[in-house]
Order: C-alpha cells, then structure tokens, then sequence
C-alpha cells in the first residue's frame, strides 16, 4: 500500500515499485528511492537529483516525510496508518475465537516484600498481562494470579535495619520504597555479626515469637500497599493472590519426607541438598 503511493507521487518519473529500496537503517526511512537511475534521464548528479525531489514532491496522508540522503530520496510512512492497518488485520485472523474448555493459569509477577518492584517486575507484568489477553481472544479461560515472596531472609534484612535503624517511623514516601530504603541500608551496613542477627530473627519468624510477627505484619502491610499502587497504575489485577509465607510448610513437608527417603540429604551444618 505504502509502496504504491510513493510511487505514485513519482508517476511523473516513470518510477516502478520495484525501484524502491528498504534502508539499512530504519533511522533512514521505511523506503529509499536511489537517485541514481534517474541521472541519465534527469541529466543530473544523483545527490542533485534527491535534493530537487525533495523540495517538488509534497507528503500526503500515507507518507509522512521525505528527506534527501545523498544521492538517495528517503521515505517515512504514516506509522499511525501502518499500526492501524495492522491491528485491524489481527483482530480479523486472529480476535474473537469462539471460547475453549482449556483454562490456563498465568502467574505473574512475584514480587519480594523486602523492596519495591523494579524493571524486571515491570517486564513481567507486561508479558503476563498480554498473554493473558492474546490467550483470551483464542478462546481460553484466563486466571491471573500472583504468588507473593512475603518471607525468608531478604525480607528479614529489612525487618532487622528497620528494627535497628527506622526509629518506629510511618513510611515518609511511597511504602514499597520506604521499605527498599531498609533493605538498602542492611546492604551497606553488612558484615558477619549482622548477618547472623538476621538469621537469628528468621529464626524467630519460623518460631512465631510474637514481636517478630508484629514487625513482618506491619512492614508486609507496607510493601503491599505499594505494590497495589502500582498495579493500579498500570491495570493489572489478579484473580487471585497466593502468599508464600501460607505455603511454605507444605514445601517442608515434603522436604521432610523426602529425607527420610533418601532422596534429599543434610550436609554438616543441616542444610538440606539434592544431588
């Protein structure tokens, strides 16, 4: 379409649509028209001949810019056209598929409870997002749920730098960044002592000690809080949220029944391994 409009604003010049050329760089236009075969019939110098064409043929709807390069008259579609043109087409081939008895689960983007969601989380949320939607118009029933990595050690760094250092105060900025800021400083401030302080208050957790749950529950209502501020932001909901901190026995279980079979084993300082 877009070749067929160029060269009719060069119909004058007996230009085919197999003259055009597609630019090594898109930053050169979408088509290039090479002067050079025109030279002999213009009785110009190529780079002369781009420059004239330049200032005599006028854009239109379709073609958005022309630009001499050279000897070369370079060619900007109407990308709003081209989206337009395309999207259509997708809606037709593909859109609207009578629906399936397939469900499919999309899991998506996991975030920790220690910091806020960073560029990566973004990412995720953008590839769960649209294949939940391109699955959809094939037909599929779609649940979008999101598993929540709210315990374990990262989250305790913050907890303790908190505890240390956070003077009981409410978040002063956005909660999920407040939080990261903690986390941040246990990174900083690390060494060995410290360290064992954070496994010691993991330990704790694991344990159920009253405190340690106060300060998880109130610093997990922080980072969710955030969180959804930015889901919101971008659109995205789930169906359902699922919370590691809920499941993560049942994993402990089978952990521990595994042992027992040989199949997992403890090294000398109780970590549990698998071959």
């Amino acid at each position: 379409m877009f070749k067929n409009e160029i060269t009719k604003l060069l119909k004058k010049y007996n230009i085919k649509e197999d003259s055009l050329e597609i630019p090594p760089n898109p930053e050169m236009g979408d088509f290039a028209l090479p002067c050079f075969i025109l030279s002999k019939t213009l009785k110009k110098p190529p780079i002369q001949i781009a420059q004239d064409l330049e200032k005599e043929i006028k854009p239109n709807d379709f073609i958005k810019e022309i630009k001499a390069e050279g000897p070369y008259l370079n060619f900007y579609i109407n990308k709003e056209i081209y989206n337009k043109n395309i999207l259509e087409q997708i809606n037709e081939d593909f859109g609207n598929k009578p629906k399936t008895n397939k469900t499919t689960l999309v899991e998506f983007p996991s975030p920790n409870t220690n910091k806020p969601l960073h560029l990566g989380h973004l990412r995720n949320m953008a590839l769960g997002d649209s294949i939940s939607k391109i699955l959809q118009t094939q037909g599929d029933t779609i649940k979008q749920v999101n598993l929540n990595n709210d315990r374990g050690i990262h989250v305790c760094k913050s907890m303790l730098a908190y505890k240390k250092w956070g003077k009981n105060q409410d978040p002063n900025k956005k909660s999920d960044h407040f939080i990261g800021n903690f986390y941040v400083m246990f990174s900083k401030k690390s060494n060995k002592a410290l360290e064992e302080e954070a496994q010691e208050m993991l330990r704790k957790w694991e344990a159920k000690d009253p405190e340690t749950i106060a300060l998880w529950k109130k610093m997990n209502k922080w980072a969710f809080q955030g969180f959804k501020e930015t889901y919101k932001r971008f659109g995205i909901k789930f169906d359902k949220e699922y919370y590691e901190s809920k499941t993560y026995t049942k994993g402990k279980e089978i952990i521990q029944q595994n042992q027992k079979k040989g199949i997992f084993k403890k090294d000398e300082t109780g970590a549990t391994l698998i071959d």
